[in-house]
């Protein structure tokens, strides 16, 4: 394994248009694929494994990897990453609480798949606590990789596939999470900082779906202010 720092991916996204893609169901057979590969750099997160058979609707490539280094119940397949040319691997840092086995689970990481000799980062710590508190909760790692990528000087960041789980996962794996809070991630606090980004942040694109979800949760508010607007103003008129 190769340790990289921040000027090195900073230098690496100067100038260039990422996608963050959620290997969602809204994604099958949608044929996305090809339109996901020319972004100049594709970042999965998590559980996202290359399949063959799912290339035509979810890309071939992935240059990013945000995820814990290895986690109990989960085993990466690195190896298929590695067949995939991944650039650069970009590990959640170790924080105070919630992390136990970070350390072992780092340790075990470099020891198992250092003859892979992939690039590497921690996420530096300082910024993923700023961005957790800015949540009041702790980030999905899809938001976290928005939210990387776009602190670090991407030109464009797309989020493609995000629906917060309402379409379930494009394989296998049960989806397990319906509720807004799970004791860990706030799924409010999440949808709202992408509404917050797609309103102010001029770098940050997403699909339709997406941006249709959030409209349905936040424009009713908005519409509801201005009617109390209105009708302040035609009492005081």
């Amino acid at each position: 394994m190769i340790k990289k720092n921040k000027s090195y991916f900073q230098k690496m996204l100067a100038g260039k248009r990422c996608a963050v893609v959620a290997s969602s169901g809204f994604l099958k057979n949608r044929r996305l694929g090809s339109y996901i590969d020319n972004f100049d750099f594709i970042a999965r997160c998590n559980i996202w494994t290359f399949d063959n058979s799912q290339s035509l609707d979810l890309g071939s490539r992935c240059d990013f990897w945000y995820g814990r280094p290895l986690v109990q119940h989960l085993k990466l397949k690195l190896e298929t990453f590695n067949e995939n040319y991944i650039k650069l691997l970009c590990l959640l840092p170790r924080t105070k609480e919630g992390w136990e086995h970070w350390d072992e689970d780092h340790s075990k990481f470099l020891n198992e798949y250092n003859h892979l000799k992939f690039n590497y980062r921690v996420i530096d710590v300082d910024e993923y606590l700023q961005f957790e508190e800015k949540l009041s909760s702790v980030p999905y790692t899809g938001i976290l990789a928005i939210h990387d990528l776009l602190l670090n000087g991407a030109a464009e960041v797309h989020a493609i596939g995000f629906d917060f789980y309402k379409s379930g996962y494009s394989h296998s794996v049960p989806v397990g999470r319906t509720n807004t809070f799970n004791g860990r991630h706030d799924l409010i606090a999440c949808q709202k900082y992408l509404w917050e980004l797609i309103k102010n942040e001029p770098r940050f694109k997403c699909d339709y779906h997406l941006q249709s979800i959030l409209e349905k949760i936040f424009k009713p508010t908005f519409k509801r202010n201005a009617s109390k607007l209105v009708k302040i103003l035609l009492h005081v008129v």
